[in-house]
Protein backbone atom coordinates (compact mmCIF):
# COMPACT_ATOMS: atom_id res chain seq x y z
CA UNK A 1 0.00 0.00 0.00
CA UNK A 2 2.98 1.97 0.82
CA UNK A 3 4.36 2.11 -2.43
CA UNK A 4 1.06 2.18 -4.21
CA UNK A 5 0.71 5.37 -2.40
CA UNK A 6 4.31 6.71 -3.66
CA UNK A 7 3.93 5.54 -7.28
CA UNK A 8 0.05 6.56 -8.21
CA UNK A 9 -1.09 10.17 -9.27
CA UNK A 10 -2.83 11.58 -6.88
CA UNK A 11 -6.29 11.71 -8.70
CA UNK A 12 -5.93 7.88 -8.87
CA UNK A 13 -4.42 7.46 -5.19
CA UNK A 14 -7.63 7.81 -3.22
CA UNK A 15 -10.01 5.57 -5.33
CA UNK A 16 -7.18 2.92 -6.01
CA UNK A 17 -6.51 2.65 -2.08
CA UNK A 18 -9.92 3.04 -0.95
CA UNK A 19 -11.01 0.12 -3.26
CA UNK A 20 -7.88 -2.02 -1.95
CA UNK A 21 -9.13 -1.52 1.44
CA UNK A 22 -12.81 -2.75 0.08
CA UNK A 23 -11.20 -6.19 -1.02
CA UNK A 24 -8.82 -6.32 1.71
CA UNK A 25 -6.06 -9.82 1.95
CA UNK A 26 -7.51 -13.38 1.35
CA UNK A 27 -8.97 -14.63 4.58
CA UNK A 28 -10.13 -11.26 5.84
CA UNK A 29 -13.77 -10.80 6.45
CA UNK A 30 -14.06 -7.71 3.05
CA UNK A 31 -11.71 -10.19 0.96
CA UNK A 32 -13.65 -10.72 -2.10
CA UNK A 33 -12.81 -12.76 -5.39
CA UNK A 34 -10.26 -10.68 -8.24
CA UNK A 35 -13.42 -10.70 -10.44
CA UNK A 36 -15.37 -8.26 -7.88
CA UNK A 37 -12.25 -6.16 -7.11
CA UNK A 38 -11.89 -5.74 -10.78
CA UNK A 39 -15.28 -4.77 -11.47
CA UNK A 40 -15.15 -2.10 -8.71
CA UNK A 41 -11.88 -0.76 -10.35
CA UNK A 42 -13.34 -0.68 -13.38
CA UNK A 43 -16.41 1.40 -12.18
CA UNK A 44 -14.33 4.19 -10.22
CA UNK A 45 -12.87 6.55 -13.16
CA UNK A 46 -10.38 5.40 -16.31
CA UNK A 47 -7.05 5.67 -14.18
CA UNK A 48 -8.90 2.84 -12.20
CA UNK A 49 -10.06 1.33 -14.91
CA UNK A 50 -6.78 0.94 -16.74
CA UNK A 51 -4.95 -0.42 -13.57
CA UNK A 52 -7.79 -2.80 -13.24
CA UNK A 53 -6.95 -3.75 -17.34
CA UNK A 54 -3.38 -4.17 -15.97
CA UNK A 55 -4.04 -6.50 -13.33
CA UNK A 56 -6.53 -8.65 -15.27
CA UNK A 57 -4.12 -9.32 -17.87
CA UNK A 58 -1.64 -10.55 -15.19
CA UNK A 59 -4.78 -12.84 -13.49
CA UNK A 60 -5.62 -14.34 -17.41
CA UNK A 61 -1.83 -14.37 -18.38
CA UNK A 62 -1.53 -11.67 -20.55
CA UNK A 63 -5.21 -11.71 -22.35
CA UNK A 64 -7.42 -8.95 -21.23
CA UNK A 65 -11.28 -10.07 -21.38
CA UNK A 66 -12.94 -6.84 -20.43
CA UNK A 67 -10.66 -3.84 -21.66
CA UNK A 68 -12.53 -1.16 -24.19
CA UNK A 69 -11.03 0.79 -26.59
CA UNK A 70 -10.95 4.03 -24.47
CA UNK A 71 -8.94 2.28 -21.79
CA UNK A 72 -7.08 0.87 -24.35
CA UNK A 73 -5.95 4.48 -25.48
CA UNK A 74 -5.24 5.51 -22.31
CA UNK A 75 -2.81 3.17 -21.72
CA UNK A 76 -1.13 3.67 -25.07
CA UNK A 77 -0.99 7.04 -24.26
CA UNK A 78 0.62 7.06 -20.89
CA UNK A 79 3.03 4.84 -22.86
CA UNK A 80 3.73 7.65 -25.30
CA UNK A 81 4.32 10.05 -23.00
CA UNK A 82 7.12 7.88 -21.49
CA UNK A 83 8.94 8.43 -24.58
CA UNK A 84 8.78 12.33 -25.20
CA UNK A 85 11.49 14.01 -24.07
CA UNK A 86 10.49 17.22 -22.91
CA UNK A 87 8.68 15.28 -19.86
CA UNK A 88 11.80 12.92 -19.25
CA UNK A 89 12.35 14.15 -15.99
CA UNK A 90 8.89 14.90 -14.80
CA UNK A 91 8.29 11.83 -11.92
CA UNK A 92 6.10 8.58 -13.61
CA UNK A 93 3.52 8.81 -10.69
CA UNK A 94 3.30 13.00 -11.83
CA UNK A 95 3.26 12.13 -15.94
CA UNK A 96 0.28 10.24 -15.91
CA UNK A 97 -1.59 13.26 -14.74
CA UNK A 98 -0.83 14.60 -18.42
CA UNK A 99 -2.84 12.20 -20.02
CA UNK A 100 -6.47 14.05 -19.37
CA UNK A 101 -5.05 17.39 -21.07
CA UNK A 102 -3.92 15.52 -24.07
CA UNK A 103 -6.23 16.45 -27.05
CA UNK A 104 -5.51 14.11 -30.26
CA UNK A 105 -5.49 16.20 -33.56
CA UNK A 106 -5.23 14.30 -36.70
CA UNK A 107 -3.46 16.17 -39.37
CA UNK A 108 -2.75 16.34 -42.97
CA UNK A 109 0.46 17.08 -45.12
CA UNK A 110 0.33 20.91 -45.90
CA UNK A 111 -1.60 21.69 -42.94
CA UNK A 112 -0.23 24.98 -40.71
CA UNK A 113 -0.10 24.16 -37.03
CA UNK A 114 0.24 27.59 -36.38
CA UNK A 115 2.50 31.07 -37.77
CA UNK A 116 5.39 33.29 -36.69
CA UNK A 117 3.67 36.08 -34.54
CA UNK A 118 0.52 34.72 -33.66
CA UNK A 119 -0.67 34.25 -30.02
CA UNK A 120 1.25 30.98 -28.45
CA UNK A 121 -1.49 29.13 -26.94
CA UNK A 122 -0.59 25.44 -27.12
CA UNK A 123 2.48 22.62 -27.64
CA UNK A 124 1.66 19.91 -29.80
CA UNK A 125 3.57 16.71 -29.32
CA UNK A 126 3.86 14.28 -32.83
CA UNK A 127 2.46 10.81 -32.44
CA UNK A 128 2.98 9.68 -35.94
CA UNK A 129 4.13 11.77 -38.84
CA UNK A 130 6.21 14.91 -39.37
CA UNK A 131 6.86 18.63 -38.54
CA UNK A 132 8.13 20.95 -40.11
CA UNK A 133 9.55 23.95 -38.25
CA UNK A 134 10.08 27.35 -41.03
CA UNK A 135 11.19 30.17 -40.56
CA UNK A 136 11.91 33.93 -42.25
CA UNK A 137 9.80 34.83 -45.79
CA UNK A 138 11.48 32.47 -47.64
CA UNK A 139 9.97 29.64 -45.41
CA UNK A 140 13.40 28.00 -44.79
CA UNK A 141 13.06 25.28 -42.66
CA UNK A 142 15.13 24.32 -39.79
CA UNK A 143 14.03 21.62 -38.27
CA UNK A 144 11.48 18.57 -38.88
CA UNK A 145 10.19 16.85 -36.18
CA UNK A 146 9.17 12.84 -36.14
CA UNK A 147 7.35 11.33 -33.45
CA UNK A 148 8.00 11.61 -29.57
CA UNK A 149 9.32 15.04 -30.80
CA UNK A 150 7.26 18.68 -29.66
CA UNK A 151 6.97 22.08 -31.22
CA UNK A 152 5.63 25.22 -29.09
CA UNK A 153 6.59 24.29 -26.39
CA UNK A 154 8.31 27.80 -25.17
CA UNK A 155 3.72 28.04 -25.24
CA UNK A 156 4.20 26.72 -22.02
CA UNK A 157 6.48 28.71 -20.92
CA UNK A 158 5.36 32.60 -21.57
CA UNK A 159 2.94 34.18 -23.12
CA UNK A 160 5.14 35.35 -26.28
CA UNK A 161 4.23 35.30 -30.26
CA UNK A 162 5.59 32.23 -32.09
CA UNK A 163 8.72 32.52 -33.03
CA UNK A 164 8.30 30.36 -36.26
CA UNK A 165 5.84 28.57 -38.28
CA UNK A 166 5.05 24.87 -37.68
CA UNK A 167 3.93 23.02 -41.31
CA UNK A 168 2.48 19.38 -41.19
CA UNK A 169 5.23 17.80 -43.34
CA UNK A 170 3.77 13.89 -42.90
CA UNK A 171 0.09 12.90 -42.63
CA UNK A 172 -0.11 11.66 -39.11
CA UNK A 173 -1.65 12.40 -35.38
CA UNK A 174 -0.48 14.98 -33.06
CA UNK A 175 -1.36 15.19 -29.29
CA UNK A 176 -2.21 19.18 -28.09
CA UNK A 177 -1.73 20.54 -24.87
CA UNK A 178 -3.85 24.14 -24.07
CA UNK A 179 -1.09 26.25 -21.93
CA UNK A 180 -3.55 27.36 -20.09
CA UNK A 181 -4.84 24.09 -18.98
CA UNK A 182 -1.08 23.13 -18.35
CA UNK A 183 -0.89 25.99 -16.15
CA UNK A 184 -3.59 24.97 -14.08
CA UNK A 185 -1.86 21.47 -14.23
CA UNK A 186 1.19 22.82 -13.15
CA UNK A 187 -0.22 24.51 -9.97
CA UNK A 188 -1.26 21.72 -8.51
CA UNK A 189 0.84 18.74 -9.46
CA UNK A 190 4.09 21.10 -9.02
CA UNK A 191 6.48 18.36 -9.28
CA UNK A 192 5.47 18.50 -12.75
CA UNK A 193 7.12 22.13 -12.87
CA UNK A 194 9.94 20.93 -11.51
CA UNK A 195 10.68 18.02 -13.99
CA UNK A 196 10.01 20.43 -16.84
CA UNK A 197 12.42 23.37 -15.85
CA UNK A 198 14.91 20.40 -15.31
CA UNK A 199 14.68 19.79 -18.77
CA UNK A 200 15.05 23.08 -19.96
CA UNK A 201 17.64 24.16 -18.18
CA UNK A 202 19.01 21.09 -19.46
CA UNK A 203 18.46 21.85 -22.82
CA UNK A 204 20.02 25.33 -22.19
CA UNK A 205 23.06 23.81 -20.75
CA UNK A 206 23.65 21.88 -24.13
CA UNK A 207 22.80 25.22 -25.96
CA UNK A 208 25.35 27.20 -24.42
CA UNK A 209 27.79 24.93 -24.62
CA UNK A 210 27.75 24.76 -28.65
CA UNK A 211 27.87 28.59 -28.18
CA UNK A 212 30.76 28.95 -26.40
CA UNK A 213 32.67 26.85 -29.23
CA UNK A 214 34.27 24.74 -26.76
CA UNK A 215 31.86 22.46 -25.83
CA UNK A 216 31.50 23.37 -21.98
CA UNK A 217 28.13 24.14 -20.61
CA UNK A 218 28.18 27.92 -18.95
CA UNK A 219 26.25 28.75 -15.83
CA UNK A 220 24.18 31.37 -16.12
Amino acid sequence: LELLEALLPRNVRVPVLEAMEVFGPPGAPSYKPAGHALAHLHALDDWSAALAVRLEESLNGGQTMSADPALLEVMARISFLKEVALFEEIPANHRTALVPICEEVPVREGEVLFRAGEPGDSLYLVQEGAVGVVVGDKGVEVARLGPGECVGEMALIDDAPRSATAVVREDGSLLRIAADVFSDLLHSEPEIAFGLLRTLVGRLRVATARSSGEGVAIDL
